[in-house]
């Protein structure tokens, strides 16, 4: 795993004195192939405490090795100005303070790694460029081929050893989990061993505890491959230590139909240990779900050797999305942001450590824009997400080493089918992408993030009904460009027409797709009241006197009912009665239920603006878009691209949501709302 910062360190830290003989590398033959392993003495096995660590290092084949078995290490480096000597082959070796402890830590808990250990930092020639590109283009067959991979946390304290000591007991429990035909029982936690290490947990917390979550282990990129390529992965901190795969089946039984019967048991009132069982399960439920770094490996797992969402997906796809999951993790050398995934998913290119960071990312950009069916899986992380970067990558090649601070404007499933001639090309540094031009932007309103409690664990910010509603209110009168009586009025006097024309639609429907959710709904009578809930909560409309205090929150919306039916009759040529609107809005319930992504209960919405466009149409996509910048519908992306005209070319911005185009339905290319233009995005 260091391979990461002693790529980088200065040459006098990383005190390279052993003399390396080339390796034989043959990629089309793993009996040529070589890799070279330690052997810790074994004075320093029986008394490790304060001696000085020596070994043995030995070039073999890796099919040899792999036969007569070894074991693998994954660490982080650490400071690489904080060294220890080691003596390797009789010569002295400057390894960090972490290497050296984890190597101390190792050799206690799994005496048998001693005889045959893969340790990157010492078996690879890191002053070597050719020789680190082919072995870390064999890590894929190292940790794989290993016994046991050894990923060393850290040091132990007592909440580390008690997350480890709990993920053990309930691994290792037969009737818990429900092994050998038994259906599992998660009351057989409720014991006394298991209580007190959930009593020395913070918060009952489990996955989310700081030994499996906040350690420096969990940040680094190549500790994902580390993990999951190996037959097995021993996590190591301290004295103590558990398997991967323990806390992955743990993961899957919290979600068993026999655990859901767990939690919906009621506790006595003096039954407070069933209470504390029951939480413990549930934040292990919760944290199961998060991207947390657990849970990361688990989905990453998955996309990475078998499907998503129901279908296989291609190499290269399962390769972009595996190096999306993996933004948050950090690497020294930004290479690795590449090349630390290569061991679980192939982007089809060689490994090279000569080659510059924005040669790498722009060929890796220019592989999933040919391979990739949707272009917008690569077009989200560009762009307005990359904006920080330092590299001069042309503006539609993600800068990988960055993590977008919010979350990918939502987009579609619907796959549209598109004429080999719409399909976007790459030549040099320029994108060439056929589409519509769907609009110029107007003016853009910032959503606003509104004072919130925020939950310091999930990142979440709670609104209060107030500040939701202010929201969904000023947000309303823009789309609408006026205020809050114009936006009931056009609501009351509009005819709901399905179409203006085949892709335009009209306000009050724009209004609830913005406001609610980008997908079609067909309760549109429901967001309507709710909208009206949030005119009369911010005090921007008064509902008449005789139903302002006589609301029925418990009334539900009949199919028959005959206001709203009247409201969306597409053939009705008279506006609705206001105040007969407004009594039967006022009587179906009084707290607003827009809480989506875009608007709703949720930290990301810094990130959004609202937009119209000189011809009058509406729709959102990211900060940092502007008025003059250009939204097209573009051959091969899903979603709109927002486009900055620079000259003869354009450079881009963000994907985005205009209402009736990209992410509403399948775009007939034989027939677009226009004229197909050739734009060059640079």
């Amino acid at each position: 795993m260091s391979l990461r910062a002693q790529r980088s360190a200065p040459s006098s830290s990383r005190g390279l004195s052993v003399p390396y003989q080339p390796l034989r590398q043959d990629k089309t033959n793993n009996d040529i192939q070589e890799m070279r392993l330690l052997s810790i003495d074994d004075a320093f096995i029986c008394q490790p405490s304060g001696r000085l660590i020596s070994c043995t290092m030995r070039t073999c084949p890796v099919s040899t090795a792999q036969k007569t078995g070894y074991f693998a290490l994954s660490y982080v480096w650490g400071d690489a100005q904080d060294t220890q000597p080691i003596v390797v082959n009789g010569r002295t070796f400057k390894a960090t303070r972490n290497l050296v402890e984890a190597l101390r830590h190792v050799c206690a808990i799994n005496p048998e790694c001693c005889s045959g250990l893969w340790v990157d930092a010492i078996c690879i020639n890191q002053h070597d460029d050719k020789e680190k590109s082919s072995q870390v283009a064999l890590m894929r067959h190292i940790y794989a081929g290993a016994l046991e991979t050894l990923a060393w946390l850290g040091p132990g304290d007592t909440s580390s050893s008690a997350a480890i000591r709990l993920v053990n007991l309930i691994w290792e429990d037969d009737d818990i989990i429900g092994r050998g035909g038994k259906a599992p029982r998660p009351e057989k936690l409720m014991v006394r061993d298991v209580c007190d290490l959930i009593d020395t947990l913070e918060d009952t917390r489990l996955i989310s505890s700081d030994v499996f979550s906040q350690r420096p282990y969990w940040t680094r990129i190549w500790t994902i491959q580390e993990g999951l390529l190996g037959k097995s992965c021993r996590l190591i901190a301290g004295a103590d230590s558990c398997f991967l795969h323990s806390i992955l089946g743990i993961m899957d039984w919290v979600m068993s139909d026999e655990s859901s019967e767990f939690l919906d048991r009621d506790p006595d009132e003096s039954d407070d240990a069933l209470t504390k069982f029951q939480n413990m399960v549930r934040y292990i439920r919760h944290d199961a779900e998060t991207g947390l770094p657990i849970p990361s490996l688990r989905a990453t797992l998955h996309m990475a050797y078998k499907t998503g969402h129901g279908s296989v997906y291609s190499d290269m796809k399962r390769a972009m999305i595996c190096l999306q999951m993996a933004a948050d993790r950090k690497a020294t050398n930004p290479l690795d942001m590449v090349f630390g995934l290569s061991g679980l998913v192939d982007v089809g290119l060689e490994i090279d450590y000569s080659v510059s960071v924005k040669e790498l990312y722009s060929s890796t950009a220019r592989l999933f824009i040919a391979q990739v069916d949707y272009a917008r899986h690569l077009l989200n992380w560009a762009g307005i997400a990359s904006h920080e970067s330092t590299l001069c990558l042309p503006s539609w090649a993600p800068d990988w080493s960055i993590s977008p601070r919010i979350r990918p404007i939502r987009g579609s499933n619907k796959r549209s089918e598109v004429p080999p001639s719409h399909q976007p090309l790459v030549s040099g540094e320029t994108l060439r992408v056929r589409g519509v031009c769907i609009g110029v932007i107007q003016s853009t309103n910032e959503l606003g993030i509104f004072p919130g409690n925020m939950n310091k664990r999930s990142g979440t910010i709670y609104w209060t009904d107030e500040q939701l509603c202010g929201r969904i209110s000023s947000a309303a009168e823009y789309l609408v460009g006026g205020n809050a009586e114009e936006v009931l009025d056009i609501i009351l006097s509009e005819p709901p027409s399905k179409y203006r024309h085949k892709y335009d639609k009209p306000i009050v429907t724009t209004l609830l797709h913005l406001l609610k959710d980008p997908d079609e709904r067909h309760d549109a009578a429901h967001d309507l009241i709710s909208l009206i809930q949030c005119f009369v909560r911010t005090r921007d409309i008064s509902l008449c006197l005789d139903v302002g205090n006589h609301a029925d929150s418990s009334a539900a919306i009949g199919p028959g009912h005959n206001i709203f039916s009247t409201l969306f009759d597409e053939n009705r040529t008279e506006p609705v009665d206001r105040n007969a609107f407004l009594h039967a809005a006022a009587h179906q319930f009084q707290n607003p239920t827009f809480t989506n992504s875009l608007l709703g209960e949720s930290s990301v919405t810094g990130g959004y603006v609202l937009l119209r466009t000189t011809n009058g149409r509406c729709g959102y996509s990211r900060e940092g878009v502007q008025a003059g910048d250009v939204v097209y519908m573009a051959g091969g992306c899903s979603d709109l691209l927002v486009l900055r005209p620079t000259g003869k070319h354009f450079t881009y911005l963000a994907t985005g949501c205009i209402v009736g185009f990209g992410g509403q339905y399948p775009i007939d290319w034989d027939n677009p709302p226009g004229d197909i233009e050739i734009v060059d995005i640079k």
